[in-house]
């Protein structure tokens, strides 16, 4: 089992991932001249994202296809103007970064959830101001607060 990581100038290297992810994303970094300090991570050719730093004490083929070839890309992250982390991946493979289609895969933009949480807590006070008690609407609000809540939480990933 291996893999291709193409990094830098067009360059190539092969690992194997028939090992923990620590120590796969570690020697992927020593090979691909990366910085100690840097976080990275993997993504396929489309953008899609291996999150291989979020399973560390897991092995890596359990993420990565066989003979799969993936982007180096540095895992950076910043604090919005709502002071939320955004996590942003930069690609480390030269001329990546002009490819809109998998910069924009790679970097979704943010989910817009203000106008949702709005319309609902809008729609939970129009329950309330008809008058109807918790047992005439069979707990509508609460299933309503559920739903805005998983639904931010859905969009924050």
């Amino acid at each position: 089992m291996f893999i291709t990581v193409r990094f830098g100038d067009d360059c190539s290297e092969m690992f194997n991932p028939n090992c923990k992810n620590i120590i796969l994303l570690n020697n992927i970094k020593q090979r691909c001249k990366c910085n100690d300090q840097d976080v990275v991570d993997l993504s396929d050719e489309s953008g899609s994202v291996a999150h291989l730093p979020s399973h560390l004490q897991e092995y890596g083929k359990n993420y990565l296809a066989d003979r799969g070839t993936f982007i180096l890309v540095r895992v950076e992250t910043k604090l919005d103007e709502g002071n939320e982390v955004r996590v942003t991946y930069v690609p480390l493979l030269n001329g990546m970064d002009s490819n809109k289609e998998f910069i924009d895969r790679l970097n979704p933009r943010p989910a817009k959830t203000g106008k949702k949480l709005r319309r609902a807590v809008s729609s939970m006070s129009n329950d309330s101001g008809r008058g109807s008690d918790k047992r005439k609407n069979g707990g509508k609000t609460a299933r309503k607060i559920s739903g805005v809540i998983n639904s931010l939480k859905a969009a924050k990933r």
